[in-house]
């Protein structure tokens, strides 16, 4: 499992995907022998969502059995032997291979993630964790991620640490590898949490430029004491909703109980970084690692590099199935420009403007004649003292003495503040950052703002200039847009298109088009979704028809009829489940809106179901292709199943079979069921 630079020696490039492989150095087709055997399981990204669906997703493989001699109670989930996660989808995925590794059931996964998810951790809580000092360790930054870290690590993960990887006996003999994506802030790459518990697999966890060396037995060690709670929130951590998460300094804690410590020198120490010529650096730097979805939000092209690894030592050893998990989609709201507003005198003003303004033009007009309310209140004083003189009565008198006590003191009040205050300008009463003339201010937002150094101080007094003399009302629309595409381009448009960039890997002519032939299994949240039910009727048109239907769209083809009446009839209340699921927000808790609406249930539901159809929609291709030999140039036959195997698919293929149409009838049958389970 090293990680390498597999397409160039360049320097400054990264082992990522950069264009269509050499010839000479492509994956060769291979024979798919053993259906449902070897899977790999790529999680993608998207909160609480992700974490929902994936739960989902494997609670559908935990529910079909996988006949086997040796553990007649097998499921296919047991089957899994690698697992890619990014952001949201590392919560199930670290959850479930931590548990695999300590011998606990499946049930105690789907339990602990479910009740998490379902407002076990709310903002509020974590938000009041930011407050406690007894919360933070030695070093880290007291912030949002840190407190999130120290929840996930309280509720799920009970302190364990990311060396519970590389204990080949703790998991009963099962292999199982792993790989939780981060993005790294020092070259912008991924950076990938990797272990396995298989010992000759040697895992270098980071990427060529920034790693713990797999061959270091003591960096091994230092990387083996990180908390799986860091891990989760380096991976999970979005941006414009989270601040980075700093190594070392966030990953280092104190020793509580039986537990050691782990130091920011020896996480240091551990590490290595190099600098643009390569070579390991010897100075201390700090390394912020975010959202592992920024580079590869579905952890699928960390897949793609696992079975390639795979099949370099032993061509048959490439995975049976991959399976993506994923949440995002092509969809994407359209961009509106915020519109100038010029309402309220505020909005017509300039910073300059403003801040020659006398501090009483902000106060409500009712307030504003300050001087009014101050000889009303002389007046008042005054009829108050000449009734206490003119009056024998003691409570009269006694009265007089409170009331003019108080007239006569906000009386005072507002005099001061008439002629100390109100009449004074904004600028007095603001830091001095906004008195200072171009000289001073440009060099002070060079040394603070880094994106401004490789401007000139001529432009960024310019700059300045015009934003001083601007309309307020100008100034907002100039930052709602920019915050708005902004937001958009990190969070829709740079990820929908990595997300494109990969897939035209897996699917395209990268790697060859027919190398992962019979082996893929996309399951996508808006697959059933309302919004796709015409493209998704469209594309298996596509396939049933023209690629496996030699190609006639005729009610004569009966085969590809039936395939795509089986799946996409009487599917309204799939549909409209899904639509719930995929409309969910992304975000890191649940608030009393989303429990109230029971959206996590619809979620795990919709993984569920949509896993089923995809595997039903698999298998109606291979048992297609087993039945007659279909012949494409494009998909040569990949598959030689013997007797056992080919009695092991078609087993499977009916109880698929039988599930959906179990869906179709009952939405929620398995959620259901695993509820009863998970009460047991």
């Amino acid at each position: 499992m090293e990680i390498e630079n597999l397409f160039s020696t360049n320097p400054g490039t990264s082992g990522e995907i950069t264009g269509k492989q050499p010839v000479a150095d492509q994956l060769q087709p291979a024979m798919l022998e053993t259906p449902f055997k070897k899977i790999a399981l790529a999680l993608s990204g998207g909160g609480f969502r992700a974490a929902a669906y994936s739960l989902g997703t494997m609670s559908y493989l935990h529910h079909l059995p996988y006949p086997n001699s040796e553990k007649h109670e097998a499921t296919v989930l047991d089957n899994v032997e690698f697992i890619a996660s990014a952001s949201g989808g590392s919560f199930a995925a670290i959850l479930y291979s931590m548990q695999v590794q300590l011998k606990l059931p499946f049930e105690q996964t789907y339990k602990e993630l479910l009740e998490f998810l379902n407002g076990q951790v709310l903002l509020e809580g974590v938000l009041g964790r930011i407050n406690d000092p007894g919360e933070w360790k030695n070093d880290g930054s007291k912030n949002l991620i840190n407190a999130f870290a120290s929840i996930y690590d309280e509720k799920l993960f009970k302190r364990k640490t990311f060396g519970i990887y590389r204990d080949p006996e703790v998991a009963g003999g099962r292999r199982l590898e792993v790989c939780f994506n981060a993005t790294e802030f020092h070259r912008g790459i991924s950076f990938r949490f990797q272990a396995s518990n298989v010992a000759a697999d040697k895992a270098k966890i980071g990427n060529k430029y920034v790693y713990f060396d797999a061959f270091d037995e003591k960096a091994m060690e230092t990387a083996g004491k990180i908390k799986l709670a860091d891990i989760l929130a380096a991976s999970s951590c979005f941006p414009a909703g989270f601040e980075p998460i700093m190594f070392p300094d966030d990953f280092a804690y104190k020793g509580i109980g039986d537990q050691g410590e782990l130091t920011t020198a020896e996480l240091r120490k551990a590490l290595t970084v190099t600098d643009y010529n390569n070579q390991p650096r010897q100075d201390a730097v700090d390394i912020g690692l975010m959202d592992g979805g920024i580079n590869d939000n579905q952890g699928l092209y960390s897949t793609l590099l696992a079975d390639r690894r795979r099949r370099q030592k032993k061509p048959s050893d490439g995975f049976d199935l991959i399976f993506i998990s994923d949440v995002a989609s092509y969809f994407m709201d359209a961009y509106k420009a915020p519109k100038q507003s010029d309402q309220g005198d505020i909005r017509q003003s300039s910073v300059n403007g403003l801040l020659e303004r006398p501090l009483k033009s902000f106060l409500p007009k009712k307030i504003r004649g300050i001087t009014g309310w101050a000889w009303l209140g002389l007046l008042l004083t005054l009829a108050i003292v000449i009734t206490y003189f003119c009056s024998n009565h003691v409570t009269v008198r006694n009265c007089a003495i409170g009331a003019g006590s108080v007239t006569g003191s906000l009386t005072i009040i507002l005099i001061l503040l008439k002629m100390f205050l109100f009449n004074k300008p904004l600028k007095n009463f603001l830091p001095e950052f906004f008195r200072l003339g171009n000289e001073s201010l440009v060099p002070m937002l060079k040394g603070q703002i880094q994106g401004l150094q490789n401007f000139t101080d001529e432009a960024i007094g310019k700059l300045v200039s015009y934003i001083r003399n601007a309309p307020i009302g100008k100034l907002e629309q100039m930052g709602q847009t920019r915050l708005n595409s902004m937001l958009s381009l990190v969070m829709d448009i740079n990820l929908k298109q990595t997300r494109r960039l990969i897939f035209d890997a897996f699917y395209g002519e990268f790697y060859g088009a027919d190398v992962w032939q019979n082996r893929r299994v996309f399951n996508v949240i808006y697959e059933l979704s309302e919004k796709n039910t015409v493209n998704r009727k469209a594309v298996l048109e596509t396939k049933f028809y023209k690629t496996y239907g030699f190609g006639q769209q005729t009610d004569e083809n009966v085969w590809a009829r039936d395939c795509i009446e089986v799946l996409t009839s009487n599917c309204e209340a799939l549909n409209l489940i899904a639509e719930k699921a995929r409309t969910m927000g992304t975000t890191l808790w649940t608030d009393q809106k989303d429990l109230d609406e029971h959206r996590i249930m619809d979620v795990v539901c919709a993984g569920q179901f949509t896993t089923c159809a995809k595997l039903l929609e698999y298998c109606m291709v291979v048992e297609r292709i087993l039945d007659n030999g279909v012949k494409n140039p494009n998909h040569p036959i990949q598959i030689a199943f013997d007797e056992k195997e080919l009695e092991i698919f078609q087993g499977l293929r009916t109880k698929i079979q039988l599930d959906w149409d179990e869906f179709k009838n009952d939405p929620y049958f398995l959620y259901k069921e695993s509820l009863k389970s998970k009460q047991n």
